[in-house]
């Protein structure tokens, strides 16, 4: 069972990798692991002053508002912060509150998409170029 998305940041130059110029037919790959991850390692913590790392976890959640963002140093984090996270698991998307989650999305509660069309996704990115995760999760914007 896929239990759930974890990339490693370095946060003293994932910002140059998130602004590199991308060819087109080509996908910024920095950008397309945090949008698509549930875990993200804030890694190198220590080269980075209290607002760069401030700045860095800002940008992060303006990609992906619902990954849970762990700091560290040398990739060390809790153990169990990267077994059984479940974050795939049907059963857990109750417990985390989909209700509250609508209310805030009011175009889910109608059941459909406001503007109407799937030319844009939920990030307003056109037919999911410039990444994210697309129509098909229920994401809002924070």
């Amino acid at each position: 069972r896929l239990d759930g998305v974890v990339c490693v940041a370095d946060a003293k130059h994932l910002a140059g990798r998130l602004d590199d110029e991308v060819e087109a037919g080509k996908v910024n790959e920095a950008y397309q692991q945090v949008a698509f991850s549930d875990k993200i390692l804030l890694n190198k913590i220590d080269l980075v002053s209290t607002e760069e790392a401030i700045a860095i976890k800002d940008r992060i959640r303006d990609i992906n508002a619902f990954a849970k963002v762990l700091p560290s140093v040398k990739g060390r984090v809790q153990l169990s912060e990267l077994s059984n996270m479940r974050a795939h698991d049907m059963a857990n998307f109750v417990e985390a509150g989909i209700e509250q989650e609508a209310e805030a999305a009011p175009e889910f509660v109608q059941g459909g998409h406001q503007g109407g069309g799937h030319g844009d996704d939920a990030h307003g990115n056109v037919n999911g170029v410039g990444g994210g995760h697309g129509d098909s999760h229920g994401h809002t914007e924070a």
